[in-house]
């Protein structure tokens, strides 16, 4: 009896690269139903998107010329960005659907196709500030599920059901290489002799990439909330921490022309809406903004008050946010990227009560055709302030009956454009000056044209 092929390994001698239709209707299908599919080619239990991409291939995937493509299941859809080690993937171009053509009189895609490009973050310009992202040979193409069509309204799922599954084709395309320059009586080499392989022999190719297989990680459980009403205690002493250094944060008086510090928007805003449901000082009315959604619109679209316009260029505003946002989050018009570490609010205890994040907004660049082929950093930022409900303090506290932890403080802002120094100013007017004293000049008015007039009397011959 033939022993069974290995699970996640291709067959021996197969060149697996079906059509979207047919990874569609033999593999994405019947996986999302509950049913059983061919073992070894499509490999499960892999996330795509917790490795490099070269990582994810075997070395009977690569072919000439630098072709790769290999393919996964997946568990749910990415749904816009997903970040990766060493870069992210973003989508690009539209949507494809495989229509039903089983006969039915509704045509309604059954699948949906996405298209994404790996970019990693390039660093470049006259100063060095310049940052964008650029896009890499790697390409991934999705296909998800539609669980709303009507040719699966009679079908009856099996234990194994996951209608959220998709398949990832992570590949690259062929780079057809120039012809080796060699002359005709060249004879030396065995790789290029007449009739032979343009290519040369595998014994001195590079060798094959380790196998390498990345497993997800299960994300923290979050810490459970009861939500009681009771008079709000006076608001702790707060000091911010941020990474190796420590100082203690003196709230200043709310103003409406002025910008307020961590701590103050820590305890005046963040804290008492979020464990209370409302404002329990009098601070500056409408400073945290809500009911705005920041992600809906571009940044320079966002309703900032007139007064935080400043004629240097710099912006800001904040708004209040139902939950923290993902580290990268798209938005109109380009993404929200996170960089840089962490920032900490103590409180007396030494316990962590505020964290605060940064994130930079990407512009997507097109081209002629509308397809995205980078993202360029631009001068909006942002700082998301969030409550650590891990804290011991969080947790003892009681809440009032609008109690939301989850609700962030969104700083959206600009710098201050370095603008360049003022010219110089023009040079003084060039008065007469006599040779014999170096340095001395002659002053302007009647005084000035007579001692002219004498001094030239005197040099004449």
């Amino acid at each position: 009896m033939a022993a069974s092929p290995v699970p996640n390994q291709p067959y021996g001698g197969i060149v697996f690269r079906p059509k979207g239709r047919d990874l569609v209707e033999h593999f994405l299908v019947p996986k999302a139903l509950g049913g059983d599919v061919i073992p070894g080619l499509v490999v499960e239990g892999v996330d795509v998107f917790s490795a490099t991409p070269d990582a994810l291939l075997l070395r009977n995937h690569w072919k000439d010329h630098g072709e790769v493509w290999r393919y996964f299941f997946g568990a749910r859809p990415a749904g816009g960005p997903v970040s990766a080690p060493g870069g992210c993937w973003f989508p690009y171009r539209k949507e494809k659907a495989y229509i039903d053509e089983n006969g039915n009189d509704v045509r309604e895609g059954i699948a949906f196709r996405c298209s994404f490009r790996y970019h990693v973050m390039s660093q470049g310009g006259s100063d060095g500030s310049g940052v964008w992202w650029e896009p890499k040979q790697w390409l991934m193409k999705e296909f998800r599920f539609n669980k709303g069509a009507a040719a699966f309204h009679g079908a009856q799922p099996g234990p194994k059901a996951n209608m959220n599954c998709v398949v990832h084709k992570v590949y690259t395309k062929d780079a057809v290489p120039p012809p080796p320059a060699h002359s005709r009586d060249d004879k030396s080499s065995e790789s290029f002799q007449e009739g032979g392989s343009s290519l040369p022999p595998r014994s001195i190719r590079p060798p094959w990439p380790p196998k390498v297989v990345a497993t997800p990680v299960a994300p923290p459980p979050h810490a459970q909330v009861i939500a009681t009403p009771m008079a709000p205690p006076p608001p702790p002493a707060c000091s911010s921490q941020n990474e190796a250094t420590t100082s203690h944060a003196q709230p200043d008086s709310p103003n409406a022309n002025k910008v307020p510090s961590g701590a103050m928007i820590m305890i005046h805003y963040l804290r008492p809406k979020a464990f209370y449901g409302h404002l329990v000082r009098a601070v500056t009315p409408n400073l945290v903004a809500e009911g705005v959604d920041v992600f809906a619109v571009s940044p320079d679209a966002l309703p900032f008050p007139p007064s935080h316009r400043k004629q240097n260029g710099e912006v800001w505003g904040y708004f209040f946010a139902a939950k923290p946002t993902t580290s990268l989050r798209p938005a109109h018009g380009g993404c929200w990227v996170q960089y840089g570490g962490k920032k900490k609010y103590l409180i007396k205890n030494g316990e962590v009560l505020v964290f605060r994040r940064r994130l930079a907004f990407h512009a997507a660049l097109a081209d002629s055709d509308g397809m995205v082929v980078a993202w360029q950093q631009t001068r909006w930022l942002m700082k998301e302030y969030r409550i650590n409900k891990a804290a011991h303090y969080v947790r003892n506290e009681k809440k009032g009956p609008g109690a939301n932890i989850d609700l962030v403080v969104l700083k959206v802002f600009t710098k201050p454009m370095v603008r360049p120094p003022p010219p110089p100013p023009p040079p003084p007017p060039a008065w007469f000056s006599v040779n014999g004293g170096a340095g001395r000049s002659i002053a302007s008015g009647p005084s000035a044209t007579a001692a002219a007039a004498t001094v030239a009397t005197c040099l004449s011959p």
